[in-house]
């Protein structure tokens, strides 16, 4: 369903997920228009948001098809969108 963040791999493979062999948890969102959504960051933890269609924001930071965005020391990561978008979003160690 659209404005979930839906763990797709994990270090442990919880919730279903893909084990994968990194301290990495892969998100995929799908948006459709109007939803936010927010995913807290541990200390010590980055992100990586990949937009693979549509644009959104990143913290207030406008992306679009193609970006990429990295962030550190950040307490959260929020992404918006107004319309139709699909995005990555890695926390990585």
């Amino acid at each position: 369903p659209a404005g979930k963040l839906h763990l797709a791999a994990s270090k442990s493979g919880r919730d279903g997920s893909l084990a994968i062999h990194q301290d990495a948890d892969l998100y995929l969102a799908k948006f459709t228009g109007g939803e936010t959504l927010t995913q807290e960051l541990q200390p010590q933890r980055h992100a990586w948001v990949q937009v693979a269609t549509g644009e959104i924001t990143v913290n207030g930071q406008p992306l679009r098809e193609g970006d990429g965005a990295a962030l550190s020391n950040e307490a959260a990561v929020t992404l918006s969108a107004t319309g139709a978008a699909q995005v990555l979003l890695f926390d990585l160690n």
